[in-house]
């Protein structure tokens, strides 16, 4: 998938605000479509920047010296975490915490076929999304707990 169309097909606009307003708190100034003058977490300079509409990393514009590239998800990890309780499923949309979860990940949702599971493990509910393969496999990716993938008959 290329950057443009991962732009274009993120479906979580809750996450999107969320990392905007923390670029913010990091000095950030939104000048149209990016933000300006956040500090980099490398170099410690003002000379961050990052996109409003795709804010899940810093770039610094120090070409000479620096030239890192920052991920939002090593700087603020409880925003690409508990999604249960973060975006926590309604009647209204039942599958909340794994859509939060998939999207956090850049997934199109409209091309899986998913669906949202609760489980007892270490005398606590687990939350995770199924993906199935063929009939009979499934993937669990947990989204609370271990972060691994498991395979279940």
């Amino acid at each position: 998938m290329t950057a443009a169309a991962a732009r274009k097909d993120y479906q979580n606009p809750e996450l999107k605000e969320d990392l905007v307003k923390a670029l913010e708190k990091r000095g950030g100034i939104i000048k149209g479509k990016s933000i300006e003058k956040i500090e980099c977490p490398v170099c410690g300079e003002k000379k961050g920047y990052s996109y409003k509409e795709n804010p899940f990393a810093i770039y610094c514009n120090r070409r000479d010296k620096c030239k890192a590239i920052t991920r939002m998800e090593e700087l603020e990890p409880d925003l690409f975490s508990n999604f249960v309780e973060r975006y926590p499923p309604t009647e209204e949309n039942p599958n909340a915490s794994v859509e939060a979860y998939l999207s956090s990940r850049r997934l199109q949702l409209n091309q899986l076929n998913y669906q949202q599971q609760t489980w007892i493990e270490y005398e606590k509910n687990q939350m995770a999304v199924g993906k199935k393969f063929g009939d009979v496999k499934q993937l669990r990716f947990d989204v609370i707990g271990l972060r691994t993938a498991r395979g279940y008959d």
